[in-house]
């Protein structure tokens, strides 16, 4: 018996099954490719030579949890001045853009590697003017109208890691500008707490230089009177009125000093800088001593380290897309619609046109543009492994540096206060001496000047010891808020897509890659 052949519009379905299967399994296999080739590209590790401890502490200490640093002073006003500072401050909102840009940057990076769909509508309208066709007409026109309605979907497999290592570094090209952001926000809290420390100690200088003033005019009075009764020389008072002159001069100066004080913190607040800003009137006391046998890995909580961090490891990324660009890229593309020369027919299936296409493009003769650009980006990476390097090291002197600080500067106030103390003594003496005219106004001019030098001197010098230790809270990355990060005091962290979004345990900043591995496993 004879088998009956299919219509001609039965194959023609059969066959279009076999190739939508035929492009099933093709795209299941690129899907497959694309996963394998979207790997995490893990760098080997690599880590300066460091101790275990810093050598300017001793020990106990325990790493567990930063604290908000500022808290330590035990002043509310210190508090609300950094929570407006964080919130007001327009280098820290230029800083939050830019690290929304970068996010942008990353979301963009992170679609490079998906499959686009596109969908179009056409229309067009022809004239065609045919000679020589009919007989007896040597002119003909034709017109035409046509239309289309398209769905195309294209995908470029990743079979090399190029596009992956572009996402891998646009990704850490924005948790670069995140630590850049925190970082940022450490540095507008140290000046805003610094800021407000130097009005605190300007208004105590303000305080010394006008004590001296109402001195020396007291006593400018009280010797023109012994002068007037004939008791002292004309030495003696001439001397008076010029030490009350310089003291005026003085107190001139140092009130210059802290309206200009008041202006700088008014400014880091974002406010008009009207040098009307009230702080205390006395400097807060040095919290409690820095404890000792800090560990070494407490510079992973340095934003600076690890924003460098991020961007040693973008630059390995561009390291391996720049060799995966000289091998072949393999692009896939499907499209499907309907095409009719009747708008309506557009949604009819019977009008369904389609098309399958695979194509790829290998790089033959670039005049070596692309070994160019792998060299270049292999430099790039061993440029940043040694200046990561030598940020870590110059980190580690800083806070030896302050840590030795921290004891030197302890010292010297201590010491100034037992000065001041003896200082106080040697003028009231020299005043009681003088008034029985056991000696003369030199010595006495002499032990006022000396005493107040000293109880300024003190002042100065407890300045500097509230702004050494902001500046070892800054090297050791204490954060801000507890255990949240400064940036979340004053805004919302930025919350990108589920693909970019960093683990959940960073890994330590001592996940370095060494530039010969990176160069090996593109080998």
């Amino acid at each position: 018996m004879t088998r009956p052949r299919a219509s001609h519009g039965a194959l023609l379905v059969q066959r279009t099954r076999v190739r939508w299967r035929a492009l099933a399994v093709v795209w299941s296999l690129a899907c497959v490719a694309s996963c394998h080739s979207a790997k995490p590209l893990a760098p080997e590790r690599y880590t300066p030579n460091l101790p275990d401890a810093f050598v300017g502490s001793t020990t106990g200490a325990d790493s567990a949890s930063p604290v908000a640093w500022w808290r330590e002073f035990e002043d509310e006003r210190i508090d609300a001045l950094v929570l407006e500072a964080l919130s007001n401050n327009r280098s820290l909102r230029a800083a939050s853009s830019r690290m929304d840009a970068a996010a942008a940057v990353a979301r963009d990076a992170a679609g490079a590697g998906r499959p686009r769909l596109d969908a179009s509508l056409d229309g067009a309208r022809s004239r065609q003017n045919i000679i020589g066709v009919i007989p007896g007409n040597p002119l003909f026109t034709n017109y035409a109208t046509s239309f289309g309605l398209t769905a195309t979907v294209s995908w470029e497999l990743d079979l090399w890691g190029r596009i992956a290592a572009d996402r891998s570094a646009a990704r850490n090209r924005f948790a670069a500008t995140e630590w850049d952001l925190e970082g940022a926000a450490q540095s507008i809290a140290a000046r805003a707490v610094k800021a407000w420390i130097a009005i605190v100690e300007a208004t105590q200088q303000t305080e010394i230089a006008a004590l001296a003033v109402r001195n020396r005019e007291t006593w400018q009075s009280s010797i023109e009177q012994r002068f007037d009764s004939g008791g002292i020389a004309a030495l003696d008072v001439e001397l008076a009125r010029t030490e009350a002159a310089r003291a005026r001069a003085d107190l001139a100066v140092a009130r210059g000093a802290e309206s200009e004080a008041r202006r700088a913190l008014e400014l880091l607040l974002g406010r008009y800088p009207e040098g009307t800003y009230a702080a205390a009137r006395t400097l807060p006391r040095v919290p409690a001593d820095v404890p000792g046998g800090l560990p070494a890995e407490l510079l992973d909580r340095r934003p600076d380290l690890r924003a460098a961090r991020e961007r040693l490891m973008a630059a390995h990324q561009d390291t391996r897309s720049a060799r995966a660009s000289l091998y072949p890229r393999l692009s896939l593309t499907a499209s499907g619609g309907t095409r009719s020369n009747e708008l309506a027919d557009l949604l009819d299936g019977d009008f369904r046109v389609w098309s399958l296409a695979g194509n790829v493009l290998a790089p033959i003769f670039d005049n070596g543009r692309l070994r160019a650009r792998v060299d270049a980006r292999e430099s790039e990476f061993a440029a940043a492994e040694q200046e990561f390097t030598d940020l870590v090291l110059r980190a580690c002197a800083e806070i030896e540096r302050l840590l030795e600080a921290e004891r030197l500067l302890a010292t010297r106030e201590s010491e100034l206060a037992l000065a001041e103390a003896s200082a106080t003594r040697a003028e009231q003496g020299a005043l009681d001496r003088y008034g029985r005219g056991q000696t003369d106004i030199a010595t006495l001019l002499l032990a006022q000047r000396t005493a107040l030098a000293t109880r300024s001197e003190r002042v100065r010098v407890r300045r500097l010891r509230l702004e050494s230790r902001i500046d070892l809270h800054l090297a050791l990355g204490g954060t801000l808020a507890g255990a949240r990060r400064a940036t979340d005091v004053a805004r919302p962290k930025v919350q990108p897509p589920t693909p970019l979004e960093r683990p959940k345990s960073d890994a330590a900043w001592t996940d370095m890659p060494e530039p010969s591995d990176v160069k090996g496993s593109n080998q």
